[in-house]
Order: C-alpha cells, then structure tokens, then sequence
C-alpha cells in the first residue's frame, strides 16, 4: 500500500488542507519526498 507522512499546516471548512514535509511511502519504503502539498 501507499501511505503518507506529513505534518498538517492547515484545515479549512470546505476541506482544503495544507500539508508541510509530505513524505510518500509504497510498501514501507520511501519512494519521494514531496515537501509542501495542498490537497483540494
């Protein structure tokens, strides 16, 4: 599976969330660091 580790920045009422040191890992390893993400 495909999990992610991050630090939540912010959370706003229609669900935009900003995340900060977003880390991507695929099967318990580390596949990328993808730094700042906005989800939408």
């Amino acid at each position: 599976g495909v999990n992610y580790h991050h630090y939540l920045v912010l959370l706003q009422k229609n669900m935009n969330m900003q995340l900060a040191n977003t880390e991507e890992y695929v099967d318990g390893a580390l596949a990328g660091h993808l730094g700042e993400v906005l989800v939408r």
